[in-house]
């Protein structure tokens, strides 16, 4: 894990009122799940609605690719094995498409949150 950019993460699009705390649950192993959970029932509250540029239930390939055309790979939090990892662009797109949890897709300027509740995805795009 890259608690860097985790942490540029927090800082640039997290609610200032969650932001010590997800901090926190992030850089604990006991606790990583639950901040990773906020992802899934709480987005809304816990973004920084002044960077939310969008928000839909579905997310389109080229889309995805313009928006992280600035970078080579994109880092992944994630509840499931792929938590902390860098990916390609395309690779990120599958796997938070594909995905039954919530997914953070993390570049340079920008940021994609897949909310997953009650069988419905979400996604939360982020920039700024």
């Amino acid at each position: 894990m890259n608690s860097q950019k985790e942490q540029v993460f927090v800082e640039k699009y997290i609610n200032k009122r969650y932001k010590e705390r997800l901090q926190f649950e992030l850089s604990s192993k006991k606790k990583r799940r639950d901040g990773l959970d906020r992802f899934s029932h709480d987005t809304e509250s816990a973004i920084d609605s002044k960077k939310l540029t969008l928000k839909t239930n579905k997310l389109n390939k080229p889309f995805f690719i313009k928006l992280f055309r600035n970078a080579n790979n994109v880092y992944v939090l994630s509840d499931k094995y792929l938590d902390g990892k860098e990916m390609s662009i395309t690779d990120a797109y599958e796997y938070a498409i594909n995905e039954y949890c919530a997914v953070v897709i993390c570049g340079d300027g920008c940021a994609v949150i897949k909310s997953e509740s009650e069988n419905t995805s979400e996604y939360f795009i982020l920039e700024g």
